[in-house]
């Protein structure tokens, strides 16, 4: 049998080609040992970063493949997307719960754009970290338009999907402009319906695309429309609504698009339509608001909730609804806007939901915490009074 031998010492003198002359093997150093190993050089070796929670957004590593190890529950999560302050973690353990930016929040201003009374090409903004008054952004739609138009936003952009207007010339056009420069919107594509008679539609978006949905005048449409926010080009139809329908309210969470209530003539509707992003198909019926409701014109999100607020029921509405991503259900009335309002506009940020403007023709800007159910709070005013608009978050 062949006998087992345990190294536990090499005694470095009886090596060969090992010594402190020029041309040896194995240099040693000054006291004849061998040298400490410097890794300095060492390329294609796997990081592990570690810390007793999970990562965040703002775990910023070297770059995509980097490995977070949970040192309380053990949890592993490899990083997909390395963007500072913006990092996707992965959970790849037992568990669940990828660490990833909420494409439906914004996270600086949020923006009110166009409006009537009069027909306007302004753009105006407020600010997210404070409560404040909004201020010219300093840049201009391509047209004066009441809007009656869908929005959504990319990180970078927001879009107006059919832009309307006094005569609504300019309806089945997809505009964008540039979150905090000087630049004006410009016309990037078309939807696929709705040259004419399809403004009042509804916006919505997934961290790619943007979504638009119903519309039409004086016939409604179920059309669901997406366009890429990579490139300028054309929409295409991917599925329907369950009911066509415009003036409803667009929401979204990381996986799904929602749009809520409505109206076609003469009847509001309370439904909650979703469909997933990651297949090109129609609606699902999932829910009901708490009364069938039209005139809302924006959604509004968080990571867990969709929300709709104020509209129109046969009289202007103050409530404050919201349902569940996380089950097919119905909504539940969680506080009052401060005004009984319709044709508002709304946008998100990541801890609160805020309106603005809207009719009887109003320019307060109000919020309400997602963190906590209860009543907006007034935290400042638009340049005037507006509605019919529409609103973006960067």
């Amino acid at each position: 049998m062949p006998t087992e031998f345990t190294l536990t010492k090499v005694d470095v003198g009886m090596m060969e080609d090992v010594g402190t002359s020029a041309n040896q093997l194995v240099q040693l150093d000054s006291n004849a040992k061998v040298p400490a190993v410097d890794g300095s050089l060492l390329t294609g070796m796997s990081t592990t970063l570690s810390g007793a929670s999970d990562p965040t957004l703002s775990t910023n590593p070297s770059g995509v493949g980097i490995k977070y190890k949970n040192t309380t529950d053990g949890e592993i999560f490899i990083c997909t997307d390395a963007t500072a302050g913006a990092n996707v973690w992965t959970n790849v353990g037992a568990g669940t719960g990828d660490i990833q930016f909420f494409h439906g929040k914004g996270t600086n201003y949020g923006y009110c754009v166009g409006g009537y009374p009069p027909h306007t090409n302004l753009i105006q903004k407020y600010s997210y970290a404070s409560d404040s008054d909004a201020v010219d952004a300093l840049q201009d739609m391509n047209v004066s338009t009441s809007v009656e138009a869908g929005s959504c936003s990319s990180a970078t952009y927001g879009y107006m999907v059919i832009q309307g207007g006094g005569t609504f010339s300019s309806q089945g056009t997809i505009t964008k402009f540039q979150f905090n420069t000087s630049n004006n919107m410009t016309t990037v594509g078309n939807l696929t319906t709705g040259t004419t008679g399809r403004n009042q539609l509804i916006g919505t978006m997934s961290s790619t695309y943007g979504y638009a949905m119903g519309g039409g005048e004086p016939t409604e449409l179920d059309v669901i429309d997406k366009f890429p926010f990579a490139s300028d080009v054309n929409a295409t139809d991917v599925g329907n609504l369950t009911q066509s329908r415009r003036y409803g309210a667009g929401t979204c969470s990381f996986t799904h698009g929602y749009y809520a209530g409505g109206m076609s003539a003469p009847p509001y509707w309370n439904i909650i339509d979703k469909w997933a992003f990651a297949t090109d198909a129609n609606a699902t019926d999932v829910g009901n608001l708490t009364v069938a409701k039209g005139f809302t014109n924006s959604g509004v999100q968080s990571e867990t909730y969709g929300y709709c607020a104020g509209g129109h029921t046969g009289s202007a509405s103050n409530v404050i609804e919201k349902w569940s991503y996380a089950t097919d259900a119905n909504a539940t009335d969680i506080g009052d806007l401060l005004d009984s309002i319709n044709s508002l506009s709304a946008t998100s940020s990541a801890t609160y939901g805020y309106r603005q403007g809207g009719s009887p023709y109003s320019d307060r800007i109000d919020k309400w915490s997602f963190s906590t159910d209860g009543n907006a709070t007034d935290v400042g005013n638009l340049l005037s009074a507006a509605a019919t608009h529409s609103g973006c978050q960067y």
